[in-house]
């Protein structure tokens, strides 16, 4: 993945505010990637009355042969999710269907792949447990979640009930993420990132750990409300890469991004009148172009 898409996405995941278009009432229904006039993705999504996506296609262009995975979502009361059905080039591979008391807490779940089940989950004592199975029937493995207000752990379990890996995430009064472990038993591998906030929730800076030990971290700069400059620094606080945001009323316009202190590529964004994203053009250090991506919005 290219560096600059890599960093834009992870600064996405982490809800940091780039434009006003987050806050309008759009919702995308095409997003449309291509080189030098050549398909390479396209994602198509409907949403019903009440904003739910009710279908969610991504299409992979290969040559001639484009391959379609797709999702189709069906809701009740009238934002509960009661059931998802999975497509791959309009074949179904597995259809998961989910219940719940009558206060919205989701109690039980069911993933089949038409003929058979291939995993069941449950409410007991305030966790959700799920049992995956073997083709014959047999338990695979089995996962513990727990949901709280101040975080989610989840434990992964083999056949012989025997933990193999378990996450958790610790979550400040605002409901952002301040701790988030994956712990590998087996391999003996335990990730942790930990992330500082300002007073007003905007992330400063992202630590992450292997095993206790400190090997890459984030700091975030501002202008206000809108992030200017993103770095990472190695182990040896070493900077490692950078992104940089330009920005015109209130919209990021450019993404520049950096690595080892050179020149990497650039995001170019343009947008329509009500502030939506309607083309990125990704760049490489040379100005040449990486790929284009094109937007369409229904909106209210």
């Amino acid at each position: 993945m290219n560096l600059l898409i890599k960093i834009s996405s992870f600064a996405f995941l982490l809800g940091l505010q780039f434009s006003k278009a987050q806050i309008n009432p759009c919702l995308p229904i095409e997003i449309y990637t291509q080189k030098e006039g050549a398909s390479i993705s396209k994602i198509l999504v409907e949403y019903d009355k009440f904003d739910n996506i009710i279908s969610r296609e991504v299409i992979q262009y290969y040559g001639n042969s484009p391959t379609s995975s797709k999702v189709v979502n069906e809701y009740k009361n009238p934002n509960r999710l009661i059931k998802s059905q999975y497509f791959v080039n309009n074949v179904l591979t597995k259809s998961v269907e989910k219940q719940y008391d009558n206060l919205g807490k989701l109690i039980a779940e069911t993933e089949s792949n038409g003929v058979k089940q291939n995993n069941r989950g449950t409410l007991v004592d305030n966790k959700f447990e799920q049992v995956y199975f073997n083709e014959d029937g047999s338990i695979a493995a089995k996962t513990i979640s727990e949901n709280s207000n101040s975080g989610e752990s989840i434990s992964r379990y083999n056949g012989n009930n025997v933990l193999i890996s378990s996450k958790r995430n610790v979550l400040n009064a605002s409901g952002k993420i301040v701790e988030n472990e994956n712990n590998d038993v087996l391999g003996k591998v335990k990730i942790l990132e930990k992330n500082t906030y300002d007073s007003s929730n905007q992330i400063l800076k992202s630590e992450e750990y292997v095993n206790d030990v400190l090997k890459t971290h984030r700091t975030y700069e501002y202008t206000g409300n809108l992030l200017r400059k993103l770095t990472a620094f190695d182990a040896n606080n070493t900077e490692d890469y950078r992104i940089e945001y330009n920005y015109e009323n209130g919209n990021v316009i450019e993404e520049i991004a950096y690595y080892k202190g050179e020149l990497s590529g650039k995001k170019v964004k343009t947008y329509d009148e009500k502030n939506n994203c309607i083309k990125e053009t990704n760049y490489n250090k040379n100005g040449l172009i990486i790929n284009e991506t094109t937007f369409k919005y229904t909106c209210k």
